[in-house]
This record gives C-alpha cells, sequence and structure tokens, in this order.
C-alpha cells in the first residue's frame, strides 16, 4: 500500500521536476525549437525495496548544463551543419551554418557564456530542493501508512 501511494508521489513529483527543467531552459532564453523541451520524459522504477524517479531529455540539455567540447577533428559532420543552420533560422540569425558549426567543432562552446548562465539542470534539479519538493509528501505518507499500520495493530 505505502510503496503505492509513494510510486504516485514520486510520479507526480519527477513530472513537476520535468516540468521544471523545462521552465529553467526556457527562463535562461535556452529554448529555440522545443525539441529538447518536448524530450523530457519521467519514470519511477518499482523494485521489492525502492522506488527510483528517472528523469530523461535530449542531450542538447547536457551541453546547455555543461558546455560542448571540440570535435577531435575540428570538423563539423553534415549533421552538426545542418542542426546549426536549423538552430540559426529559428533564431533568425543570418550566419554561415558551415562557419558556426565549424567554430563549434574546432573551439566547442563553454558554459557558462554570455548567452548561457548555466544551471539549466543544476538549479531545479539540486539535491536540496527536490528534497523540499519531495520530502514533505512521502513523510506525509509514511506517517499515514504508519499510523493506519498501528490502529490496525
Amino acid at each position: 500500500m505505502f510503496f503505492d501511494l509513494a510510486e504516485v508521489i514520486l510520479g507526480d513529483g519527477m513530472g513537476n521536476l520535468g516540468n521544471d527543467v523545462i521552465e529553467s531552459q526556457r527562463a535562461k532564453g535556452l529554448r529555440a525549437s522545443g525539441k529538447s523541451a518536448a524530450s523530457v520524459r519521467s519514470n519511477v522504477n518499482v523494485a521489492p525495496t525502492q522506488l527510483v524517479g528517472q528523469l530523461w531529455g535530449s542531450v542538447t540539455f547536457t551541453w546547455q548544463q555543461n558546455g560542448r567540447k571540440p570535435n577531435k577533428s575540428g570538423k563539423p559532420s553534415r549533421e552538426m551543419v545542418d542542426q546549426v543552420a536549423e538552430w540559426l533560422q529559428i533564431k533568425g540569425l543570418a550566419y554561415s551554418p558551415w562557419a558556426v558549426a565549424t567554430n563549434i567543432a574546432k573551439h566547442g562552446i563553454p558554459v557558462p557564456n554570455q548567452h548561457n548562465p548555466g544551471g539549466v539542470l543544476s538549479d531545479p534539479l539540486a539535491a536540496e530542493r527536490v528534497k523540499g519538493i519531495l520530502g514533505p509528501r512521502l513523510r506525509g505518507a509514511i506517517l499515514s501508512e504508519l499510523k493506519s499500520f498501528l490502529v490496525k495493530s
């Protein structure tokens, strides 16, 4: 019974944290096409003695959080040039996609920088913040289950 209730609470919490990550991305001005935001998924894995909440999303979130290292070759792939072209079009920027992709491939993108303050993941998913969101609800469920158990005994 407790695990069922805790699974629902954790599932709701993970969904809310996913929305918080999307909002963090938007608030920091890092959202372009919306594809990475649309990729956010949450899940709760149930094992006999534990519940594990998971949050998944596009690799774009990792780049927005940690930056991007240069390519080993220093050359962009065709796919990278196409992705940069789409991004430039969405942003309304009139730069050569090949030139931008080549610059990224050679130099990477450090974070934080003038366009990205960092923290797209670490701000909404900070341990104390997550505990503050999930802790009280889970604590309440545990107390309720314990009271019910004691009354039945």
